[in-house]
């Protein structure tokens, strides 16, 4: 048992090391690095061509359903976890990266 939970306990903190890792590259790639990420997901989910700074999430057809696989796709990439409401918040695609690249700044702080 005691084998048991320290392999567990090893595999949690391995698992948080790489989360903390990978949000500090994303982080010190900067900006433009998360703008062609989200940029290609919004092209994918909202099947547009990449969108401009100041095209709106709405306007190019978004909805909940989009918003959540926006989000997902960039969770996944970085390994971290993103509200929903942050893309009804920042409908604008610039104030969109720009607040995700503050909550991955966030979560390297807290790391």
């Amino acid at each position: 048992m005691t084998e048991l939970i320290e392999t567990t306990v090893t595999a949690d903190v391995a698992t948080a090391t790489a989360t903390a890792a990978a949000t500090a590259v994303a982080v010190q790639a900067g900006p433009a690095v998360l703008a062609e990420l989200a940029a290609a997901v919004w092209s994918d989910v909202l099947a547009v061509d990449p969108p401009a700074a100041d095209a709106d999430f709405f306007e190019l057809g978004g909805h909940s359903l989009a918003a959540v696989k926006i989000l997902s796709r960039i969770e996944a990439e970085y390994d971290v976890e993103l509200p929903v409401i942050l893309l009804f918040e920042y409908p604008v695609f610039a104030e969109f990266v720009e607040a995700v690249r503050e909550a991955l700044a966030d979560l390297e702080e807290v790391a």
